[in-house]
């Protein structure tokens, strides 16, 4: 019995790591697209694009255009 119960909680906690894992993969090519954007959008403004063309160009909101302008 202890075998068994031994080798369901190594599956458990297999199971565990590997779906945090993903999630953690997940979260970090978003982050890095994020980035990406972020830098493509400060590019265009500091080459003079229109604010909405750049929003619409990178699909964000003119918000987010303006915090990104802040930033820079």
């Amino acid at each position: 019995m202890y075998d068994y119960i031994k080798a369901y909680f190594a599956e458990e906690l297999a199971e565990g790591r590997a779906k945090s894992m993903a999630e953690g993969r997940a979260e970090g090519i978003a982050e890095g697209k994020r980035e990406a954007t972020v830098s493509n959008a400060k590019a265009m403004l500091f080459d003079g694009l229109p604010a909405d063309r750049v929003a619409r160009i990178l699909g964000l909101s003119l918000d987010e255009i303006e915090n990104i302008r802040k930033e820079a």
